[in-house]
């Protein structure tokens, strides 16, 4: 017996009137299903890739499953235990450790739009706006401090686009910041 399963993506872009990063976790009305893939407009992944994160994602729904990690600690060898310094790749690769995965390419349930939007202290998505950074560390934290777990970095391939979309269309679509992509099944 041949049993198969019908999945079929959706992909949802919003047009903001506010052009801001805060935008890409704004709460998706009518979403028909939990997950939400979350990637920027300038990777590719292969479908086997992603399958395997939604995989992981399936057996741990309330964290977040992610293909960038990144690593942070505290800045003790300054004398400055109230500051936190950042790592990108690089230090993740040397280090062997992690502590956070980016919205670049993640999955995560849908409830962590409510709470990135209602219920993240304003400071911080005044911060992202203002500084037009920040979001996917914040949301990384987010789904951590409302877990108490750490997020799951998956291994995949990855092709990094020269020209990221979002470059060569017109300015109104610049506003339709970020792709959010619900996994139906």
């Amino acid at each position: 017996m041949n049993l198969s399963l019908k999945v079929y993506y959706v992909i949802i872009g919003d047009i903001n009137k506010e052009d801001s990063l805060n935008n890409r976790f704004k709460e998706i009305t009518d979403l028909e299903t939990d997950v939400v893939f979350s990637i920027d407009d300038d990777v590719i992944f292969p479908c086997s890739s992603v399958e395997f994160a939604f995989d992981v994602w399936q057996s741990a729904p309330d964290a977040m499953v992610g293909f960038v990690p990144r690593v942070h600690w505290v800045d003790s060898l300054n004398g400055e235990d109230n500051k936190f310094r950042y790592g990108g790749w690089w230090s993740v690769r040397w280090t062997g450790t992690y502590s956070m995965v980016l919205s670049k390419a993640a999955f995560f349930h849908k409830k962590y739009f409510s709470i990135y939007t209602n219920e993240m202290p304003s400071s911080i998505r005044e911060y992202v706006t203002k500084n037009r950074n920040c979001e996917d560390i914040a949301m990384s934290f987010l789904v951590a401090n409302a877990t108490g777990a750490p997020p799951l970095w998956v291994k995949g391939l990855q092709r990094q686009l020269q020209e990221p979309v979002h470059r060569t269309i017109s300015r109104f679509h610049r506003k339709l910041n970020w792709f959010n992509i619900s996994l139906l099944v």
